[in-house]
């Protein structure tokens, strides 16, 4: 559209909204002239200079966390065998982590934040990992992609150490008080007992009777355990609040944890690469898939996007990417490896979304990464993007190169709580820092467990 044309329309829609309002047109004018010259003040993304990047990503392919998967009652037949422990990065994965790591200097070097071959300096690129396994071994795919035979180290801390970066509240690096947090679990689904959840369970039930068929769910004593019939089904169980440790995130047992789980596994076992006799028993096809990706997706939204929950999760996080934008540090590019429900997390706060294919919409994609641009233009003032990349699910079980030509999953996503005007994706660097600042949880072991906030 001519700029004249974007001037009229905003002109026009303030003018609207003033009539609606009552307001005289004379103030009117006024506001309309303001939002027409923040309009024609607000840079084309593609004209402005990449500063830094900080990512925030997903582990990439891993068998179940548990030897047993999901409890006993809800799968008719065993699960299939890994070729590595529980929890832990495949080689299939590893492969998988280079591939995106490859890619990233491909598109880095294009916008001129890396150089295109040879070894970044030292400090450039720094890759922070979470403990686990898993975590570690896919920060090394991707440093192995993004700058092969550089040796680039991937930090994170000493022997198995929970690091308060990605689990703050374990670490008591937030404040946080588990009887609020159910409380605001039960208001985002609006409802005042946990039982409630089972409106959620009726809009995904297609997806249930789906994931039924597939398992062999569910077993008698299963039924008859939860007061249910002969020949119950999973949608129709009950949920309870887990029992967990002191400080740490509260969390469910019911329909939605346990059919998240068993979907992703299924999902895992396709991303794995295995024959599709061996993924959900043969019984599972590929447009289930998505079909089951919604039940992980939900879960992850009722449990990790709530906000009480969501700002607290993705405080260390962000606070860490305000620290690399404050130009003090010489790092260009940063890439933190956790899991999935740190990437919801931060979603969650500051209001992001993403659909990559093979997933469904705001689920945390395998090798899923959220992450944000610190731009600047020709005058040094600064702004930010945020992104969200992944190889799309059949991508990453053909391990399919990625260039150009074939790039992954990329999006930039609206940020609602600080767009410029006539730009929804870029935000000042100051209207970020107050959108992420306004949402960030106080410091502090906090209440304690049980307590009133």
């Amino acid at each position: 559209m001519h700029l004249y044309w974007k001037r009229a329309a905003c002109r026009a829609a303030v003018v609207l909204a003033c009539v609606m309002a009552l307001v005289p047109l004379g103030a009117c004018a006024s506001s309309a002239a303001e939002v027409a010259s923040q309009a024609a003040a607000t840079p084309d993304p593609a004209t402005l200079k990449l500063q830094r990047v900080v990512m925030l990503m997903r582990h990439s392919v891993r068998p179940p966390t548990k030897s047993y998967v999901i409890p006993e009652g809800y799968a008719g037949d065993p699960w299939p065998e890994w070729k590595v422990p529980a929890g832990y990065l495949t080689p299939h994965g590893f492969k998988g982590a280079v591939l995106l790591g490859r890619w990233q200097r491909e598109a880095l070097s294009r916008r001129g934040l890396l150089s295109a071959d040879g070894c970044p300096q030292d400090d450039v690129v720094v890759i922070w990992a979470d403990t686990d396994q898993r975590t570690r071994k896919t920060g090394v795919g991707f440093a192995k992609g993004l700058a092969p035979g550089c040796g680039i180290q991937v930090g994170h801390t000493d022997g198995d150490r929970d690091d308060p970066l990605f689990d703050p509240f374990e670490n008591r690096a937030v404040a946080y008080d588990p009887a609020v947090s159910k409380a605001a679990i039960l208001a985002h689904v609006g409802g005042d007992d946990l039982q409630d959840l089972s409106h959620v369970s009726v809009r995904l039930d297609k997806a249930f009777t789906r994931l039924d068929a597939i398992l062999g769910c569910c077993s008698l004593p299963l039924c008859k355990a939860s007061g249910l019939p002969e020949g119950c089904t999973m949608g129709e169980l009950h949920y309870v609040w887990e029992k967990v440790d002191p400080y740490e995130e509260v969390d469910i047992v019911g329909p939605l944890s346990v059919g998240g789980t068993a979907a992703e596994s299924i999902l895992l076992e396709y991303a794995n690469g295995m024959p599709m006799k061996d993924v959900g028993w043969g019984r599972a096809s590929v447009e289930d898939l998505v079909l089951l990706s919604k039940i992980h997706a939900v879960e992850f939204n009722v449990l990790e996007r709530v906000p009480y929950n969501a700002y607290r999760g993705a405080t260390p996080i962000l606070q860490r990417v305000l620290q690399v934008f404050d130009g003090k540090r010489p790092a260009r590019l940063t890439v933190l490896v956790g899991h999935d429900n740190n990437v919801a997390n931060v979603g969650g706060t500051l209001e992001l979304h993403w659909h990559v294919p093979g997933y469904a919409r705001d689920d945390q994609a395998i090798n899923g990464t959220v992450g944000f641009e610190l731009l600047t233009d020709g005058s040094g003032a600064k702004f930010v993007r945020a992104f969200y990349f992944a190889q799309g699910l059949r991508q990453l079980r053909e391990l399919q190169p990625l260039d150009a030509d074939h790039p992954p999953y990329f999006h930039y996503m609206p940020q609602p709580l600080c767009a410029l005007p006539g730009k929804p994706t870029l935000c000042s660097l100051t209207g970020f820092e107050n959108a992420v600042k306004s949402r960030i949880a106080v410091a502090g072991p906090g209440p304690g467990p049980g307590a009133a906030e």
